[in-house]
Formats: structure tokens, sequence, C-alpha cells
């Protein structure tokens, strides 16, 4: 019998091209961070792709799943994605950039408690732990009787394309990532660091003409 409290699965996407794949490697897709699903209908067929916060298409996802996540959808299910890890495969030539998301879906009456499991789902992604998100009703009924803060302690593997050779790409989020995340959400002690760096980045450089012109 179907829970249609909930739904999970981790799923492969796409991207358009190679030039859409190499924006992948930058720092507006970085792991842990959620996605939007928007579906097109392309060939007369329903197809769901991720997107980022500003809008830029991470890739699709394929028919099923396209199909599964419309399902959801028609029965008002609340949509969620989270991006697990960023790879290329370089076959059949000229290779292709490829990914995975963390897909959820539940019933907008639970959403006070899915909320802040969601949250705590970004944060150990972002770590690079895979926690395994296809759970049954016994996991659902553990999550909502703790109010969300309950996490499966299972974790699922990363996938391996039968062709070529793949290389991880992303897989968790760098300290790099997360201090322009802080940057972008304005907290102050970010901003100081940032500040810092580049006061201490202008007298290096001040410096170094002074010396230049033989003053010291």
């Amino acid at each position: 019998m179907t829970d249609f409290r909930y739904q999970g699965a981790y799923a492969s996407f796409l991207p358009a091209d190679l030039a859409a794949g190499e924006l992948l490697q930058g720092a507006d897709f970085v792991v842990g961070d959620p996605l939007d699903v928007e579906f097109r209908v392309e060939a007369g067929e329903t197809v769901a792709w991720l997107k980022n916060r500003w809008g830029g298409y991470a890739g699709k996802l394929d028919a099923e799943v396209s199909r599964t996540l419309s399902i959801a959808r028609a029965r008002e299910m609340e949509l969620r994605a989270v991006l697990s890890f960023v790879a290329f495969t370089d076959a059949p030539e000229p290779g292709y950039y490829w990914g995975q998301a963390a897909l959820v879906c539940f019933d907008p009456g639970l959403r006070q408690v899915f909320e802040p499991w969601l949250e705590s789902l970004q944060a150990k992604l972002a770590e690079g732990a895979r926690v395994d998100v296809n759970l049954g009703p016994a996991e659902v009924d553990r999550i909502i009787e703790s109010g969300g803060t309950w996490l499966p302690s299972a974790r699922v593997d990363l996938p391996k394309p039968e062709q070529g050779k793949t290389v991880v790409l992303k897989s968790h989020r760098t300290a790099s990532e997360g201090l322009i995340e802080l940057g972008r959400q304005r907290r102050p002690g970010c901003m100081v660091v940032g500040w810092t760096f580049n006061v201490l980045f202008a007298l290096g450089v001040i410096a170094l003409v002074l010396h230049l012109c033989g003053v010291f």
C-alpha cells in the first residue's frame, strides 16, 4: 500500500549540454543546496527540470522520475529536491556531466515536520553523507513523532555508470563554498573576514609597490 504522506529517492539528472554542465562546477551549485522542480512539455512528454535559487538549470530528470513527480504534484504533494553530487563521465565521447539530487515529496499538512527535517537533510548532504531518503511508513512515523528531528542512519552509495570512467567533482560542500554562502546571507562574521582579507590584500599590494620603488 502506497504511503501518500511521503515519497523519497535519489535521482540522476543530465544538463542540457557540456556548457551547461560546466556551470555545475561553480559556486551556484553547491552540494546540500535546495533545487526547485520545474515541469516542461517536450515532444509531448512532461519532463521535470531542476534549477537553483537563481534560475540556473542543473539538468533534467528521466521520463520515469518525471512521471512520478508529476503524479505527486497532481496529488498536491510538496516537491523538494536537494543537490547530492556532481560528476563527469568520459564515455561515450566527448563525455558528459551529470549528478544526483535527493527528491522528497510530502503531504503539505506535514510541512511543519518536514521543513526542519529537510534542513537537517541538507546539512548532512553538505557534509557528504548520502542519507537514505527512500523511507517506509514506520520511518515516516518516526519523523512525525520526533517533530522532524530524526534522520535515518542508513546511507546510499554513489551510483556508477556502466560505461567509461567517472570522476566525482562535488560530493560535499567545501570551506570556500561555505564562506560564499555566508557572504550571500550577509552574516556579519563572514563580512568581517571578507573585508579583512580585502584590506590585507590591498596593504600587501601597496607594500610591494613601495618596495619596487625603493622606498624600503
